[in-house]
């Protein structure tokens, strides 16, 4: 026991009333990086300590590789040694859901879906004319947030508004070109986020 003629455990710290640290480890020369590893029976490891060469940030180890890096301005990488945001991962990630700082919430991923051609669609007249094209998509729901990008051979065609009903698109385009524009063939994109 330190700091205490009752300890609990096989090794117990009390932190003096005078102390701000109860502990501190100290590199003994420079480059030394200070830290502690925890080992079991099997020989299993798990250390965290500074890493002097990373900016003496701090690293957690789990089987003699670094897992998770914390530096000096507080950016956490996962995967990563050298984050460049507040949370930096390396790799897929699983979660329930996002919350947002203006309170709201995404639990689904938008989908994407590439290179949809539409289904006989009109074609729209010159200087102007305008079209509705309606585009059958499993699983859009009303109220489903829809972003719609329009292919490079179709300049000109600009798009109004783009809205969602169950299992449809609309897409309400307007041809600003001087010629009929023939939609036929033509791939277009779009973004579906879903709606909470």
């Amino acid at each position: 026991g330190f700091g205490t003629l009752a300890p609990l455990a096989g090794l117990h710290f009390v932190q003096p009333d005078s102390a701000t640290t109860a502990m501190l480890l100290e590199g003994g020369f420079d480059g030394a990086d200070p830290g502690i590893v925890f080992e079991e029976d099997g020989g299993a490891t798990v250390g965290v300590g500074l890493n002097e060469a990373n900016a003496a940030a701090l690293e957690l180890r789990t089987g003699g590789s670094t897992r998770m890096t914390v530096t000096q301005a507080g950016d956490v990488g996962i995967g990563t040694d050298a984050p460049a945001e507040r949370l930096d991962v390396a790799g897929m990630i699983a979660t329930d859901g996002i919350a947002f700082s203006d309170g709201t919430e995404m639990t689904s991923a938008p989908a994407m879906i590439n290179r949809l051609e539409w289904v006989d669609p009109d074609p729209i007249v010159g200087n102007g004319g305008t079209d509705t094209q309606i585009v059958t998509i499993a699983g859009v729901q009303t109220g489903d947030v829809v972003i719609a990008n329009a292919p490079i051979n179709m300049l000109g065609v600009a798009i109004a508004n783009a809205y969602a009903g169950n299992g449809v698109v609309a897409v309400e385009l307007v041809n600003a070109r001087s010629s009929t524009v023939d939609l036929s063939g033509s791939n277009w994109r779009f973004l579906i986020i879903k709606s909470q």
